[in-house]
């Protein structure tokens, strides 16, 4: 046994003295090219529905002038302006946007990987322990079945999450004013942003003593002429969809135990028990020497999201998950690497149970998103291929999905969720069910046509076109008198 014990520990030594041969940027190079070896085999083969709501934005400013999902509508369906704004830059140069979205958020990956890389060194390990524990963190943020999805299918997750911790980085290290600038950037990626500029001014008023005036400031700078634009053009700088999802609420499937499985079994599967104790280890580890400045701000940003995915009216989307899964993710490199330091046989147990979780989740992964994709391409694609080459044009085409839909065929879009159609929100009060809402809206808006999924009984709309795939049969409905 203690020459097995000697072997172990030569071993862990050797490991060491590799790592502390290595400088940071080639660790950080070598999670990167896992990044692109991982991501690049499924980039453009998995479509979403979401980032074509923001694609359509983008395509109709360069069409149209407008800023808008239907031509001559004001309304602000898309919840990320600035991913918009990038989008339309692409466009401009004469990139598809689709494609030019999936390179982008690689790039995005990428530089977060560095910035997580900062944040982790932060904590003050010894030079072997931060390379490991980033390595893992690297490791599950790639993995992650959240991420993994927005990011292959283009959303505006992985900038988000970037602009997120790259402001978590600057507030560690007492760069405030950068932290302003990149977290009103956040903000204007997705609202819910404004959250590390929260946490920006309590650290600044806890650490510092002092009120974020210029960082206040460097915040209105930037975020004011995008409120003056948007209360102009739409009459408010909400996002419609805001507005639209906390109407829905009552009729949506957002039950804490959902938000719970997201959050606790979609990571690493059941294999996620194994990482329990790291991070529970890594919380308690980190934050104790003298109250350690940086995993305490950590702390608090992940407890912050915490608190803002279980909000009642939340409906708890899977990427917006995202940021606390991966500061729980730092948490858990950085307890695995203190087990392995302190109880090397715990550490060793739970870190081929994270192993065995990262290889079943990968799998299942890839095998999910292909299924998604195909379910996409058999079912919505087809409908669109299908209205465009049957339909009048001007049509009205009324769907629960509508971004492949609107950035697929110039129609005008019908959107019994609100999103883009505020003009049906006073049915939601009067539906007891989603199924409830969209007869209702096609009742008193009478569309031409109606895209369903799996519903193909709509009074005075008849079935025009049916595209069976492996999870639910697309129907295209078409009213009886047009």
């Amino acid at each position: 046994m203690s020459a097995e014990l000697a072997r172990n520990t030569t071993l862990l030594e050797e490991v060491q003295a590799r790592l502390a041969r290595r400088t940071p940027w080639q660790v950080i190079g070598l999670a990167v090219l896992a990044l692109v070896l991982l991501r690049i085999p499924y980039y453009g083969k998995i479509l979403l529905d979401d980032p074509f709501i923001t694609y359509r934005y983008a395509e109709n400013l360069l069409a149209y002038g407008q800023l808008v999902f239907n031509p001559g509508e004001p309304v602000l369906a898309t919840t990320t302006p600035l991913y918009a704004l990038i989008m339309t830059v692409f466009g401009s140069v004469g990139l598809p946007i689709p494609a030019a979205s999936s390179v982008f958020n690689l790039l995005c990956e990428a530089v977060l990987l560095a910035v997580l890389y900062g944040i982790i060194r932060s904590i003050g390990l010894a030079r072997w322990q931060t390379d490991v524990a980033f390595g893992l963190t690297a490791l599950l943020v790639i993995i992650d079945r959240s991420f993994s999805v927005a990011s292959w299918g283009g959303m505006e997750t992985p900038l988000f999450v970037l602009l997120l911790f790259a402001t978590l980085l600057q507030i560690i290290q007492r760069r405030y004013s950068r932290g302003a600038v990149t977290g009103s950037l956040a903000t204007l990626t997705r609202p819910d942003g404004i959250i590390v500029l929260a946490l920006l001014a309590g650290v600044m008023l806890v650490r510092e003593r002092r009120l974020a005036w210029r960082q206040a400031l460097i915040a209105l700078a930037i975020g004011l002429p995008w409120v003056i634009f948007a209360w102009s053009t739409y009459g408010t700088f909400i996002p419609q969809s805001v507005t639209a999802k906390n109407a829905i609420i009552p009729i949506w499937d957002n039950a804490v135990s959902t938000k719970l499985t997201i959050l606790l079994y979609w990571p690493l599967r059941w294999f996620g028990v194994f990482a329990v104790l790291p991070l529970a280890y890594g919380l308690l580890r980190s934050i104790k020497p003298a109250r350690n400045p940086s995993a305490m701000v950590m702390a608090a940003f992940g407890l912050l999201q915490l608190a803002y995915l279980f909000l009642p009216n939340n409906p708890g989307f899977d990427w917006y998950f995202v940021p606390a899964v991966v500061t729980a993710y730092c948490f858990i490199g950085l307890g695995l690497v203190q087990l392995l330091d302190n109880r090397r046989w715990v550490g060793i147990v739970c870190g081929a149970g994270i192993a065995a979780g990262l290889a079943f989740s990968g799998a299942a992964n890839s095998l999910s998103v292909l299924t998604l994709d195909r379910d996409w391409r058999d079912g919505m694609v087809k409908a669109v291929d299908y209205l465009n080459a049957s339909a009048e044009p001007g049509s009205t085409v009324q769907s629960t999905n509508i971004g492949i839909l609107g950035y697929g065929t110039r129609f005008h879009i019908l959107d019994p969720l609100g999103l883009a159609s505020p003009e049906v929100l006073p049915l939601f009060g009067t539906s007891e069910s989603l199924q409830a809402l969209t007869l209702a809206v096609a009742a008193q808006f009478q569309p031409d046509y109606v895209v369903t999924f799996g519903e193909s009984e709509y009074p005075s709309y008849m079935i025009a076109a049916a595209f069976p795939n492996s999870t639910l049969t697309v129907y295209v409905l078409q009213r009886e008198d047009s």
